[in-house]
């Protein structure tokens, strides 16, 4: 989404929020999916509706995201932070559900 843009540039919500979706999806290995009912009123964006519905962004209120807004530094440490927590979440579920599982060593070991 954003190779060879100008990266030093104010990059909008809607921006952010794609990278945020992109992320998300490599840390947890999981895709994310868009919310199943747009709760915005100005933006239709698969990108924006994958950030929603996985916990990363609210919008900014009256069922409003204001897409084309600059992110603030603010926004993008919640970004950031609900990204990491999100994915964490994931994380922790995998090994809680693994970890009643024998582990298999043969698997691991890769040495010939």
């Amino acid at each position: 989404m954003l190779k060879g843009q100008d990266l030093a540039k104010p990059i909008t919500r809607r921006e952010f929020a794609a990278v945020s979706v992109k992320l998300y999806e490599n840390l947890t290995g999981t895709k994310a999916m868009p919310a199943a009912v747009n709760p915005f009123t100005d933006t239709n964006d698969m990108e924006v509706l994958k950030a929603y519905n996985v916990g990363i962004t609210a919008g900014t209120g009256d069922n409003m995201f204001s897409p084309r807004a600059t992110t603030a530094a603010e926004e993008a440490a919640l970004y950031a932070s609900a990204t990491r927590e999100q994915a964490l979440a994931i994380a922790l579920r995998i090994v809680e559900n693994l970890k009643d599982k024998p582990l298999d060593y043969l698997s691991l070991n890769t040495a010939s």
